[in-house]
């Protein structure tokens, strides 16, 4: 996995944070716990595996989080990468 999709998972992974346990959020994504707006942008590499073939599981996790993020009450806009 490139460093990029895990840069954009360990961003996805704090909107869990967020909503599990905010004392875990690390210092730096604090300002995100008050943030109503999120965009989210979303790149081939995240949605595809090096195959070219659709990554229905992580996909999926995005979805799952950011609908997890609309529950919250924020909202949410998801761009694509070109």
């Amino acid at each position: 996995m490139s460093s990029v999709v895990r840069s954009i998972f360990s961003r996805a992974s704090t909107a869990r944070l967020i909503s599990s346990s905010p004392s875990l959020v690390p210092p730096e994504r604090q300002p995100l716990l008050n943030a109503r707006r999120v965009v989210v942008k979303v790149g081939t590499a995240v949605v595809s595996n090096p195959d070219g073939s659709l990554a229905l599981s992580r996909m999926g996790a995005l979805v799952e989080q950011l609908r997890e993020l609309t529950k919250q009450g924020r909202q949410v806009k998801s761009l694509p990468c070109h």
